[in-house]
């Protein structure tokens, strides 16, 4: 039995191969460069976002899901706004700001921590970029971070569907940011190095859909009546249909 159904109006994806919106994949060979993503993937420069000052003093883990999921709402044609929006964000990560917190202690331990960067110290919370995110985007509907292991990454996309579901919210973004793994961490998960983010919406205020994805009660999604078990499937099913 289904429990609910939205639309999947946008998508945003950075991997090794490049930073993408889901409607600039326009021919097969785009869709699968964009695929090829590795655990050992080196990401491009992520760019500032020059309408948003703080961006400058962002971790790498920050920027890179502040970008992925910009280019999800361009996607969908959310990204501008006069009135705040009533859009949550649920963000699936293994090591997420980790990296940022080792950095961190690196300035803390000599003399006594006097020199403790605050910088620093201001995104050692795996979901301290997402309040960035809805400043700059006037979100206001919930957001958090979940630590998620395994690679189908579904996790998130089902807390999304049910906030939805529970008229939380009629839009929703949801996706991974996976950052490089510190370097003790490198030899034991190898998870690919990307960010990839999707809105999804009760009702698109543009009518453009990729799919309708639904949850029924067992679990299981589906995309057009299609089970999906990834979310990287989810993304590649969507723009195939391009």
């Amino acid at each position: 039995m289904t429990i609910n159904i939205a639309d999947i109006t946008g998508i945003g994806w950075i991997a090794s191969t490049g930073l993408w919106r889901g409607k600039d994949i326009k021919t097969p060979a785009m869709l699968n460069a964009m695929s090829e993503v590795t655990a050992d993937g080196q990401l491009p420069d992520i760019p500032l976002d020059g309408s948003y000052p703080s961006s400058r003093r962002m971790d790498k883990y920050s920027r890179l899901g502040m970008t992925a999921i910009s280019l999800a709402l361009q996607d969908a044609g959310l990204d501008e706004w006069a009135e705040k929006r009533n859009i949550g964000i649920i963000t699936s990560t293994e090591y997420g700001c980790l990296n940022t917190d080792f950095d961190y202690f690196d300035t803390v331990l000599p003399d006594d921590g006097i020199g403790a960067s605050p910088g620093l110290f201001s995104y050692t919370l795996p979901s301290s970029f997402m309040g960035d995110v809805a400043i700059r985007f006037g979100l206001t509907g919930a957001s958090f971070v979940i630590n998620e292991k395994s690679a189908s990454a579904l996790t998130c996309l089902k807390l999304a569907l049910n906030a939805i579901a529970c008229g939380d919210t009629d839009k929703m973004l949801c996706g991974i940011c996976h950052p490089a793994p510190p370097p003790v961490f490198k030899k034991i998960n190898r998870i690919p190095v990307e960010a990839l983010f999707i809105a999804i919406e009760k009702n698109p205020d543009n009518g453009f859909s990729y799919g309708t994805i639904s949850l029924d009660k067992s679990g299981c999604i589906t995309l057009n009546g299609e089970e999906i078990n990834d979310l990287q499937e989810l993304v590649r099913q969507c723009l195939a249909g391009l």
